[in-house]
């Protein structure tokens, strides 16, 4: 028998919520994936203004928190919605940083992912979920590990 794990899948796009290239495929694939061989799999992402809350069933799962930036803070807001059948799949919404109709280009990236890491992070303390393994994807996750 092998053990199970907790793990946390970061990335920037999730196929089929947000997708530029491959990267969305290979996020969106590997949980379910995990999830079949036993694994509590949960994935986390920005919520773009691009992604339908309606369409993807995405419901307000926790209030409005802060979310530490240097000297300031920006809050953030988690919607849940479900990655397969069985994914929990979280969205980190702010405004300011993530409702725009695109995904990448902007000159502020480096803050907006700076946001969505450490509110990824935030919101495993506030969900009570400590990952034994976080998977981070590509460079908009490189400051979690």
């Amino acid at each position: 028998m092998t053990a199970s794990f907790k793990i946390l899948l970061l990335s920037a796009e999730i196929a089929p919520f947000a997708k530029v290239g491959g990267l969305a495929d290979v996020a969106g694939s590997l949980p379910k994936a995990l999830r079949a061989l036993g694994h509590d799999v949960r994935v986390a992402m920005p919520r773009y203004a691009r992604i339908d809350a309606m369409h993807f069933n995405l419901q307000k799962h926790m209030d409005a928190f802060p979310v530490p930036l240097d000297r300031h803070h920006d809050d953030a807001t988690i919607l849940e919605g479900k990655l397969g059948a069985d994914v929990p799949a979280y969205f980190i919404d702010n405004q300011k940083f993530f409702d725009r109709d695109g995904i990448y280009m902007y000159p502020d990236d480096a803050e907006r992912f700076i946001f969505f890491a450490r509110a990824a992070l935030e919101m495993c303390k506030r969900l009570n979920f400590q990952p034994d393994l976080i998977h981070c994807h590509d460079w908009h996750t490189a400051l979690v590990p």
